[in-house]
C-alpha cells in the first residue's frame, strides 16, 4: 500500500499516527509487548481520543529481532460456547395454545 505521494507528503485519504509514549507493557521470556498511544495521555479521558498501537518485540532466535505492530488485533474469544438447537425453541412454541386478541378479553 502506498500512503505517501511518492515523497514525504501523506496522501489526502490517509492519516499517519506515530507512537508517542509507552502507556503499558508486558514482559515474557523472549518478548516484550508495548501498548503505545499516538498522543500524550494526561488523564483517563484521554484514552478515548485516538488509536492505541500494540508493538510486539521478540527474538525468535539468536541475533534476530522481530517487531510486529498491531492496531485492532483483537483476541480469540474464550467464553463458553454452546451448540444452539432451534428445534428446542420451535417445539416449545408449537405446544403452547394460540390465542387471538379477541379471545383474551372474553
Amino acid at each position: 500500500m502506498k500512503f505517501t505521494d511518492g515523497n514525504w507528503l501523506v496522501r489526502e485519504e490517509y492519516k499517519i499516527f506515530g507512537a508517542t509514549e509507552v502507556n503499558d507493557y508486558e514482559i515474557s521470556d523472549n518478548s516484550v509487548i508495548l501498548y503505545v498511544p499516538t498522543f500524550h495521555v494526561n488523564s483517563r479521558g484521554d484514552t478515548l481520543g485516538g488509536p492505541l498501537l500494540t508493538v510486539e518485540i521478540s527474538s525468535p532466535m539468536e541475533d534476530v529481532i522481530s517487531v510486529k505492530l498491531y492496531h485492532f488485533k483483537g483476541k480469540t474469544r474464550k467464553s463458553p460456547k454452546f451448540e444452539r438447537s432451534c428445534q428446542v425453541f420451535l417445539g416449545f412454541f408449537e405446544k403452547r395454545p394460540h390465542y387471538h386478541s379477541k379471545d383474551k378479553h372474553q
